[in-house]
């Protein structure tokens, strides 16, 4: 029955919701500088709001999953002066602690500066998981 589908359909939505919040709990802290700022998004409907306005796969392949499980974060760079104009996108792996990939508009690659932010909020995250270890 279709009503029942609906219902499964906004329990799982729900579910993953609630799992990629956890994540991003852990990984709040605010990070800008004059120009930039990190957003983590909250739910399925972030990841497919950056997508569209982006033009690019985070809100297919999986990355909303992956958050969800606690493998990567997510991180949405914004400007300062805009902070709901979507900007770069960039995925951190938690087990390799790394920058996987970082990218705008078409998958276009960031700036040097933008590249150099998001190098210092990487290196803020391995922190956060150094703590999180002991």
């Amino acid at each position: 029955d279709a009503s029942y589908k609906a219902k499964l359909n906004r329990k799982a939505a729900a579910e993953l919701n609630k799992k990629i919040k956890a994540t991003a709990s852990k990984y709040m802290f605010d990070f800008s500088n004059e120009k930039y700022t990190i957003v983590l998004p909250q739910t399925k409907n972030d990841f497919e709001r950056e997508g569209e306005a982006l033009h690019h796969c985070v809100a297919r392949m999986g990355y909303d999953l992956k958050m969800a499980n606690g493998q990567i974060i997510i991180a949405f760079v914004r400007m300062v002066e805009d902070p709901k104009q979507h900007y770069v996108t960039v995925e951190y792996n938690l087990d390799e602690k790394r920058i996987m990939q970082m990218h705008g508009k078409d998958n276009c690659n960031p700036n040097k500066e933008t590249r150099a932010f998001i190098e210092k909020w990487a290196k803020k995250v391995k922190e956060v998981q150094k703590l999180e270890a002991i």
